[in-house]
């Protein structure tokens, strides 16, 4: 269903004016902003902003309350919402509301553990007096309008994230399990940047040290090889990964300390699997015996499976950004940094590559003596 359409008011001379006409005057304006911002947005940029202070963009109290109810208290929300809906809530309009589960269980006829969503909606067209009336003004009057603000929980089996329009948004989720209330306190809201949201900040910075550390061990392997000069199909393969690693990693560094924080989060998800797609990629590039030696020598290191790391891996790769739920690709790209930072961390501190795991290097001395020195020539005979 299309949004409503609002039309500007057709002015003339001499027409009989009432307040109707400057409420349509300013419902016009107030649909032409969010039509003019809709424009610019997209399906991955919407969600929470940035303020200029260091504050967070969300500020939300959500407690669990008896009967299994929720109290969900909202005293900053800095936002725009798909439909392009400006959310501008603080100290002066702040909003909570009280929440009962079973009653929402009632009316979507649903039973069992469940999960829910907090939603935010803003309507822009349902304007309600606000602020502090002037004592000296007769009669007296609220100087301002405020939009009305509404906080509603929604079961997410009801829902399909990826369809999420209007002007709604979600800021945070709980779930009912075995007849109690849980906070999901990890939860992060759509955002239309990184310094939007706490969590994404720590996201960005957790994921920017396992790539530097990552670089920094695939040097450290390249240099072993080449120090070693070891030259047989299993050293190769490693250094053929590593190079590639370097090159991925090397491209992105420096735009993702500088640039990503401003950026929606599919900028920063983009950016790390493509470390993940490499490494696929460079899998695919070896020969079926290079191929399995690789992922059998790795697998050793890892304490994994090679079906299970190559399986993991591609689904990795095939994982669903979604805008308004971001976590699960989140953890599933921080489970790909824990095994993989680690496996080349123990890789770059190898004797060489190639060792087993428990494999015993030995070094025999043996005295070195000096080579004998070559034996002068005989003088030849003069009769001088």
């Amino acid at each position: 269903m299309l949004p409503k359409r609002y039309r500007p008011v057709n002015w003339i001379d001499g027409m009989k004016v009432s307040k109707e006409h400057f409420i349509a005057t300013n419902h016009y304006l107030s649909h032409t902003i969010r039509e003019v911002r809709a424009v610019d947005l997209t399906p991955y940029s919407f969600g929470l902003c940035a303020v200029g202070s260091q504050d967070d963009a969300l500020l939300a109290d959500i407690q669990a309350a008896p009967d299994r109810g929720l109290h969900v208290a909202v005293g900053r929300c800095r936002a725009v919402t798909s439909d392009g809906s400006f959310i501008d809530i603080n100290e002066e309009n702040a909003l909570q509301n009280d929440l009962s589960l079973p009653q929402l269980l009632s009316e979507y006829r649903l039973e069992g553990d469940q999960k829910f969503g907090i939603v935010l909606s803003v309507n822009l067209f349902d304007m309600h007096p606000v602020g502090e009336p002037d004592m000296e003004e007769i009669p007296p009057r609220h100087p301002f309008v405020d939009a009305t603000y509404h906080i509603s929980a929604v079961p997410l089996t009801t829902v399909q994230p990826k369809q999420w329009t209007g002007p709604h948004l979600m800021i945070a989720q709980c779930a009912l399990e075995n007849g109690e209330v849980r906070i999901l306190s990890d939860f992060i809201p759509a955002s239309s940047s990184i310094n939007s949201h706490a969590g994404l900040r720590e996201w960005h910075h957790k994921f920017g040290e396992a790539m530097g550390g990552m670089e920094t061990c695939s040097y450290r392997i390249i240099q072993k090889i080449k120090n070693k000069s070891q030259k047989n199909t299993l050293s190769e393969s490693v250094q053929s990964l590593a190079e590639r690693l370097v090159d991925t990693i090397s491209r992105s560094s420096l735009e993702y300390r500088w640039q990503l924080p401003n950026d929606p989060p599919i900028r920063m998800l983009t950016t790390v699997l493509n470390i993940a797609k490499a490494i696929q990629t460079e899998l695919e590039c070896l020969t079926s015996r290079e191929k399995e030696e690789l992922l059998n020598y790795l697998a050793e290191w890892a304490e994994e499976t090679p079906g299970q790391m190559q399986s993991n891996l591609n689904a990795l790769v095939k994982m669903s950004y979604v805008h308004v739920d971001s976590l699960p690709l989140l953890r599933a790209i921080e489970s790909f940094f824990e095994l993989w930072a680690t496996l080349f961390n123990k890789l770059s501190q190898l004797e060489f590559i190639g060792k087993r795991k428990g494999q015993q290097v030995f070094i025999v001395e043996s005295p070195v003596h000096d080579p004998p020195s070559p034996e002068k020539p005989g003088s030849r005979w003069s009769p001088i």
